[in-house]
């Protein structure tokens, strides 16, 4: 007769919150070893013959919490395409094409990141849009570059993604 599972034997209260960390994947195998005194390989185990329907369900969990927080800044995105708008009719009226530059700027940006949140467009790819003024500002001294940048120190990885790339180019 084979052996209980260690796992499955431990007090309820440890085996769940185990169980939570191998459905989430969230800390590693070998951190979650460590945390509660097990080894890998009976962790590896365990999760083997965790219920299916569990971890489809913490799938469907998380994947709902991705779409709605994908809705959330979908939201913030339509609100700055409205300022922008704005912003760029003020300009056009004012005759002010420093300005009018700088917010076609971030209409682009926020274009890339609706596209990217769609799946419109993947990591890596680019969005190239030609203006022919030989005087254009630098985004980072817009106007909305704190705007911007305060929106996406809700996001991560887009704000890691953004620092990382504008340090690339020298800015």
């Amino acid at each position: 007769m084979p052996q209980p599972c260690s796992i499955c034997t431990r007090p309820e209260a440890d085996r769940k919150q185990i169980d939570q960390a191998l459905i989430s994947g969230r800390p590693s195998l070998r951190d979650t070893a460590v945390q509660f005194g097990t080894s890998k390989s009976a962790l590896a185990r365990h999760k083997a013959h965790l219920s299916t329907k569990m971890i489809a369900t913490a799938e469907r969990k998380e994947a709902v919490h991705v779409e709605a927080l994908v809705d959330d800044v979908m939201v913030q995105i339509r609100d700055y395409d409205a300022r922008i708008a704005d912003i760029l009719d003020r300009c056009v009226a004012a005759g002010d094409l420093r300005s009018e530059i700088n917010a076609l700027r971030e209409a682009r940006e926020l274009t890339k990141l609706r596209a990217q949140l769609t799946g419109k467009l993947t990591t890596g790819s680019q969005i190239a849009v030609g203006v022919n003024v030989n005087t254009a500002p630098s985004l980072l001294q817009s106007v909305e570059w704190p705007i911007l940048m305060q929106v996406l120190s809700r996001h991560k990885e887009i704000h890691d993604e953004l620092t990382t790339a504008l340090h690339e180019a020298g800015l």
